[in-house]
């Protein structure tokens, strides 16, 4: 027992020493006013020793560089436009998407973006809302949930209104209303099994935060879909994983998800940049996390792009003070309510 105890504290110091090492290197890319935020922030944070991290299969919680391979391709018959710069398209290659589909993939000359190009199959792709592969999804909200509340944290906390834009089932909304924030739920395509009674969309007023977690790589049309979006809110917060370098070929990369048929769009950090600039935003591009934005942006919202392992570990650290101002009860009594109101 004596033995379990020691290993039980070195343990727990080896973490303390780690959680140490990833804010110092986060405070060292920082300074001004964006090292006196994150001080504020982390001065309200405890960081427990027995926490751990969370990431869904393929993740990578490091910062990324861009790093855009330019060559060109081959020029197709005619001319295909890029779906965020309109440079032309050049030939990137052939994939077979669910088991039997031909798909034809182009690359961006002038930002880098591939894109499966005339996805003709999507009705069939969703026939399942939610992939039968995504396993890590529960993990990635959990995640997630930790960031957002982190970035929150740096901007009114529980107070701002927020929207969860394709959301699936609402997982995100749900773990985000226990822990006090309000949390809207938008999904145009899966049932809404968990926010019941928090929907909303990007039509329904201003909101502080929109967030976009695993979506962009669905959209056919990424300007026109987030429209919307942009119209309403001055913070989009999504995820994608950016396209390594060199460009992987459809048959070299994880991320093009074949198997399901629902990736189409693919980024580099430059054709993130432009499709903020098309939607009248500046774009902060990290290794997964992303953020559009117009005005100052939070403290907490940049160590989220750069450092994401430290924004999980400090938004972990404050779940047990949120979840005392928690929705869930209020968020019951109202559902109730309505199906009180509902019966004959």
């Amino acid at each position: 027992m004596r033995f379990v105890d020691e290993v039980a504290q070195i343990s727990a110091a080896q973490r303390r020493r780690a959680i140490t090492d990833e804010i110092m290197d986060a405070i060292r890319v920082l300074s001004g006013p964006e090292l006196a935020g994150v001080q504020r922030a982390a001065a309200v944070l405890t960081v427990g020793g027995g926490m751990s991290t969370a990431g869904s299969s393929g993740e990578r919680l490091g910062p990324a560089r861009d790093v855009v391979d330019r060559s060109e391709g081959r020029s197709f018959v005619g001319r295909t436009a890029c779906r965020v710069c309109d440079s032309e398209m050049g030939d990137f290659g052939n994939g077979i998407v669910l088991g039997d589909v031909d798909v034809r993939y182009g690359r961006c000359a002038g930002c880098g973006l591939v894109a499966a190009l005339d996805p003709d199959w999507l009705d069939r792709a969703y026939t399942e809302e939610i992939n039968a592969l995504d396993v890590g999804r529960l993990r990635r909200c959990l995640m997630m949930s930790d960031i957002v509340a982190f970035v929150l944290r740096g901007m009114g906390g529980q107070d701002v209104r927020c929207l969860d834009w394709a959301g699936g089932y609402g997982v995100l909304t749900r773990l985000l209303r226990d822990r006090g924030y309000d949390f809207h739920h938008h999904e145009p395509l899966a049932p809404n099994v968990f926010a019941k009674g928090v929907t909303a969309s990007p039509d329904d007023g201003r909101y502080g935060l929109i967030t976009a977690i695993e979506v962009l790589e669905h959209l056919v049309d990424p300007a026109n879909e987030l429209a919307a979006v942009a119209a309403s809110t001055d913070l989009l917060l999504a995820t994608t994983e950016p396209i390594p370098s060199p460009t992987p070929k459809p048959d070299e990369w994880w991320y093009y998800s074949p198997d399901t048929g629902q990736h189409v769009t693919f980024y580099t950090h430059q054709s993130l940049q432009q499709l903020g600039r098309k939607l009248g935003y500046r774009v902060l591009c990290g290794s997964f996390v992303h953020l559009f934005y117009r005005g100052k942006l939070p403290a907490t919202a940049r160590l989220a792009v750069t450092s994401p392992r430290l924004a999980t570990l400090l938004g972990a650290s404050i779940a047990p003070l949120d979840r005392r101002y928690g929705r869930t009860e209020a968020d019951t009594a109202e559902l109730g309510r309505r199906l009180r109101g509902a019966l004959p």
